[in-house]
């Protein structure tokens, strides 16, 4: 290969990266053609959380936290409570209690952070419990609030209720 096709070549590959690193769309998150949107990209690829859809990630975390237990329920429990003809389960509609280990320390540890302590013991040798999205909650919005007033008790059940029947309204009426 000559001086100058290595010369063409490296200029070439130069002038790619540089224009692959160009920006089109002015600020609109949602395009992925735009670098404000790699960070939105990457926490919907690694948790599932979709911003807009999910509402906060608070009650994001605390929903999946409630799937995973009612799929273990399902599975190993043989106790299914969206069947009709099961009692009725009460802790379906129960309050959210806030975010924070002290009110209820097995929904904020949850199964996954068994997993990932696992993971953790393959590399260090030792088993510790990492609860991955109750750390990432701590960090999104309302969640350092909501953090300190479960640590110190100041707290009030938050409703996970499902809207009455008078809240709704009919639509092309």
């Amino acid at each position: 290969m000559t001086k100058s096709l290595r010369f063409t070549l490296g200029a070439g590959l130069l002038l790619a990266g540089l224009l692959s690193g160009c920006r089109s769309g002015a600020g609109d998150p949602s395009s992925h053609w735009n670098i404000d949107s790699v960070d939105n990209r990457i926490v919907k690829h690694f948790t599932g959380y979709r911003g807009p859809m999910d509402g906060s990630y608070l009650e994001y975390q605390d929903q999946k936290k409630r799937d995973i237990g009612k799929t273990l329920r399902r599975h190993f429990l043989n106790d299914n409570p969206d069947n009709p003809f099961e009692v009725d389960d009460p802790d379906r509609y129960e309050a959210r209690s806030p975010y924070g280990p002290l009110p209820d320390p097995v929904h904020w540890f949850n199964v996954e952070s068994i997993f990932m302590g696992a993971i953790a013991s393959g590399w260090s040798g030792t088993f510790v419990p990492i609860p991955l999205d109750s750390v990432l909650a701590l960090f999104s919005e309302g969640g350092t609030g909501e953090f300190y007033d479960s640590m110190t008790g100041d707290w009030e059940p938050i409703t996970n209720r499902p809207p009455s029947v008078s809240s709704f309204r009919v639509k092309h009426r």
